[in-house]
């Protein structure tokens, strides 16, 4: 748990909380400074039942769902839904101490959202200069709702997920490589020889044609079909020899 929130809890139980809150709410800060996480959310809910618009609840609330995501282990194949989860009820219950008490949680509720933004994104930080794609774009996806309004997850995020997009294709292209046959193999070499080829490179680069249709083309085009029809086109290999192409 960071150390603001620490305070704020502190600060919360010694001017006097405990001893005029209803039951569910003084539980609900006992099992929050205890670290018993679960047992608090239950009491947290009960309060909430009684008074949803109690701004100290929700703060404790809060503070409850941060610490069951920090007491995740991130090997645990279900880390990231856990934490998706924790993360958003965190922040809803951070934002809602905020507009129901801001004068006592406004600031405390900001640093704990930093805090859990700050968590996940410099795991993502550390995934990724670690080779590992998938986990950052995971963390970062978690940075990214533990702070919907910090734009900074959401880009790291598409980009971790373009470099796993590149890999897979990456990957994809080179198993397809191993499954031609030898005779496939030649052919797609020979294909790749010609991207060099000038006239390959005149048409690839040749501007697109956006002129319409016209009734002349399709007269020229069935003239075209005509004469060849009739055994006046000339071959492309008499074409070759005429003027001595190999």
């Amino acid at each position: 748990m960071c150390r603001t929130m620490k305070a704020s809890i502190a600060l919360a139980l010694a001017v006097g909380f405990l001893g005029c809150a209803p039951k569910e709410k003084t539980s609900l800060k006992i099992y929050v400074q205890q670290k018993l996480y679960d047992k608090a959310i239950e009491q947290g809910n009960l309060a909430l039942k009684e008074n949803p618009q109690d701004g100290d609840t929700h703060y404790f609330l809060g503070a409850a769902y941060y610490g069951k995501d920090n007491d995740l282990a991130t090997d645990s194949p279900i880390y990231g839904d856990s934490s998706a989860s924790y993360l958003g009820k965190a922040y809803s219950h951070f934002m809602q101490a905020k507009k129901l008490a801001e004068a006592s949680w406004g600031s405390s509720s900001d640093d704990n959202i930093v805090s859990m933004f700050g968590r996940h994104y410099n795991r993502g930080v550390i995934a990724s200069k670690n080779g590992d794609p998938k986990a950052a774009a995971m963390e970062y996806g978690l940075a990214a709702t533990a702070d919907p309004e910090n734009y900074k997850g959401f880009y790291a995020r598409a980009s971790a997920e373009w470099e796993l997009l590149k890999a897979a294709t990456t990957a994809k292209n080179e198993e397809q490589v191993t499954q031609l046959s030898e005779a496939e193999a030649d052919e797609t070499l020979r294909l790749l020889d010609l991207r060099a080829d000038p006239i390959v490179v005149a048409f690839r680069d040749a501007p697109e044609d956006n002129e319409l249709w016209t009734e002349s083309n399709e007269a020229a085009v069935a003239e075209a079909e005509a004469d060849f029809a009739a055994g006046h086109a000339v071959s492309h290999e008499e074409i070759k020899r005429e003027f001595e192409v190999e």
